[in-house]
């Protein structure tokens, strides 16, 4: 998160509030010795601004002289995504997609890519798709499996990624691994829950692998010992 700005933030509202108080007092002193006779209109003046105020607050949860608040929307979210993913110094860069209305990849610490989209046809959700490209280390063990082998692997991967209830597509032949789920773009989206839904994404994209990598293990340690 960008402590340096909050707190910015927070140190600038507390001294604009500090010299509306001593402003206000002072204002008071100098037209109570200066012209005794307007004071109480002075003050009762004060005095209504601030139940104004009040007002104000109970009704917004905003004070009159505050900055007002930028909400997500499904038009601006893009700009919000940018600082969230550097908050957590994750690599993106933009791709194009037809049907997209933008698109992000971002690249994890251990360089697996997830994208974020905001779709043609699901204008206000944000997309998160994770793809795995079974390497060919054991992509070389896959195809030498038969294809009891073969269905057995796709079953245990299917029956796998079911229970993450996230969305989920095998290629035939198995060469990739689509992980993929969504969320609606509202004014409450926040950088939390973008983070939240990538860390999901990656941890069933590492669920797949270890799938894979444990079906091409066994079937290379069996045909060794034949």
């Amino acid at each position: 998160m960008d402590w340096h700005g909050i707190l910015q933030s927070l140190l600038s509202r507390v001294l604009w509030e500090l010299i509306l108080i001593v402003g206000g007092g002072t204002v008071i002193a100098v037209v109570k010795a200066k012209w005794p006779r307007y004071a109480p209109a002075v003050l009762y003046g004060l005095g209504g601004a601030a139940c104004l105020a009040i007002v104000c607050f109970a009704l917004t949860g905003q004070p009159i002289l505050s900055e007002q608040t930028r909400q997500v929307t499904p038009d601006n979210v893009e700009s919000f995504l940018k600082p969230w993913l550097d908050d957590f110094q994750l690599s993106t860069r933009r791709f194009s997609d037809p049907n997209l209305i933008f698109g992000l990849v971002v690249t994890l610490p251990n360089n697996d890519p997830i994208n974020i989209g905001r779709p043609h046809n699901l204008d206000r959700f944000l997309v998160f798709r994770g793809l795995i490209t079974i390497s060919p280390e054991h992509l070389t063990i896959i195809e030498k499996m038969d294809k009891a082998e073969t269905e057995q692997l796709k079953e245990n991967l299917s029956m796998e990624l079911a229970r993450t209830k996230l969305s989920y597509a095998l290629s035939d032949p198995l060469k990739t691994i689509m992980i993929e789920s969504r969320i609606p773009i509202t004014s409450s989206l926040s950088e939390d829950e973008v983070i939240k839904k990538i860390d999901e994404i990656d941890d069933v994209m590492q669920l797949a692998k270890v799938v894979v990598i444990s079906a091409a293990n066994k079937h290379a340690a069996s045909a060794q010992r034949q």
